[in-house]
This record gives C-alpha cells, sequence and structure tokens, in this order.
C-alpha cells in the first residue's frame, strides 16, 4: 500500500508546492504529454531496425526512477530527470499521428485512380482498394 503511494506521488502532475503558479504549469506540460506516452513506448517497441531497442534505454532510467520511488521515496520533483526520456517516447507517438493524418489528407485529395488515392488503374477490378500503410506506420 505505501509502495502504492509512493507511485501515485512520483506521477502525479501536481507537485507539492505552494506556488500555485507554478503547480498549474508543471501540471500543464505533464498532460499535454501524458497521454501520448503509452502509444509512443509500444510504437518504439514495435518498430523494426536498429532502433528496435531504442525503447529499452529510454525505458531503463524510467523503471529505475520507479523503483527508487518505491523503496526509499516517492515525488513529483524525482521524475525531472526522466522527463526528457518520457517526452521523446510521447513525441514517437504524436511524430506517427501527424503522418497519418497527412497522409489520409493526401488520398483524400488526390485524384481517383491514382495511386495516392488507394486504388489501382492497372491490373485490376475497378474500384479496388489498395492496402497502404502510412509512411512511419509500417
Amino acid at each position: 500500500r505505501l509502495a502504492w503511494w509512493k507511485t501515485v506521488k512520483l506521477w502525479t502532475p501536481f507537485p507539492t508546492t505552494d506556488n500555485r503558479l507554478f503547480r498549474l504549469v508543471t501540471a500543464a506540460g505533464f498532460l499535454a504529454y501524458v497521454p501520448f506516452l503509452l502509444p509512443g513506448i509500444l510504437l518504439l517497441a514495435r518498430g523494426g531496425g536498429p532502433a528496435r531497442n531504442l525503447w529499452l534505454v529510454l525505458a531503463a532510467p524510467v523503471a529505475g526512477t520507479q523503483a527508487a520511488a518505491m523503496l526509499f521515496y516517492g515525488s513529483a520533483r524525482f521524475r525531472s530527470p526522466i522527463e526528457p526520456l518520457l517526452v521523446i517516447c510521447a513525441s514517437v507517438a504524436l511524430v506517427a499521428l501527424g503522418r497519418a493524418v497527412l497522409y489520409r489528407a493526401e488520398r483524400r485529395d488526390a485524384p481517383a485512380g491514382s495511386p495516392a488515392a488507394g486504388t489501382r488503374s492497372s491490373g485490376a477490378s475497378a474500384g479496388e482498394t489498395v492496402a497502404a500503410t502510412p509512411p512511419g506506420l509500417e
């Protein structure tokens, strides 16, 4: 039960301080990237190529900080050294989302029958859709 509360204190968006402006700014910054954190980690973990194990390099300090907080003391200020790593993981999901949105916009705006529109003009029946994956989401 104590380990649970230490974890909550480590990951709370509201640090323990009397400065209300600092609490608000810190919470806004943390809550801005947290929704993209887990999808970013999952995208890194399932990625291929030389960056396949990058998620392990990013996750190891996070796991170490979590373990230290559970063993000794949990506080939001101990999260500060790992926040750049968390932002990197979240940015992976944001980049993938941006690429998917651009890919959909390109397909929507492409003339019918063109490869960008997702239909084949030769060698396939009319209107057959092509199962294409947006760049960066292979």
